[in-house]
């Protein structure tokens, strides 16, 4: 681990308590099996945040991009920030989906880190920088110019990531919380 990188977890549904960490990554729609409520945002309110939507074979990519501004606003995420969009379900063939969705978070000016593993990851573009998943369990970044974090371990309560420092402090904030209206 370099002085470069900050410790972040990941996890389906957020446990009720959870080792020290430095950023919170969770589930803002698409076809993730669970949703994080606002509750489970203002739980780790005090951590940057990457939000994560997951992709699908259903639906176009500006759905996903429609879906994940709208997630954006409900939870009052600032523009600005980045939104990883896991492509395990969907792969390589997202592609053009995938082109489509950063055009529209572009549009309403958010940043669009794709998700996933090696196997296909690079055969995607890369928009605003990958979010790579491997099987090293090897704390270490992965190694390539355009990865900003890299999951390198797979637990049963939460996955664990390195993500660069800089890239947390460009595109993730933690001050972000509900708009209720």
């Amino acid at each position: 681990m370099l002085l470069t990188d900050y410790e972040m977890l990941d996890a389906a549904e957020l446990p009720l308590t959870w080792p020290e960490t430095d950023v919170w990554a969770g589930y803002v729609g698409g076809a993730a099996d669970n949703i994080w409520s606002n509750e489970d945002w203002q739980r780790v309110a005090r951590y940057p945040k990457l939000p994560i939507w997951v992709a699908d074979k259903t639906h176009s990519g500006s759905y996903w991009g429609l879906g994940i501004v709208i997630a954006a606003y409900n939870l009052g995420i600032p523009r600005g920030t980045a939104v990883a969009i896991d492509m395990e379900l969907v792969g390589a063939d997202g592609k053009a989906n995938l082109e489509d969705c950063g055009k529209c978070l572009h549009y309403f000016g958010y940043y669009a880190w794709p998700y996933g593993s090696t196997s296909y990851l690079f055969q995607l573009p890369p928009l605003d920088g990958y979010w790579v998943s491997t099987d090293s369990k090897m704390k270490q970044q992965y190694a390539h110019p355009n990865v900003h974090a890299t999951q390198w371990d797979f637990g049963s309560l939460f996955d664990s990531s390195l993500i660069h420092r800089h890239a947390v402090h460009a595109h993730l904030a933690s001050s972000w919380g509900v708009n209720a209206g």
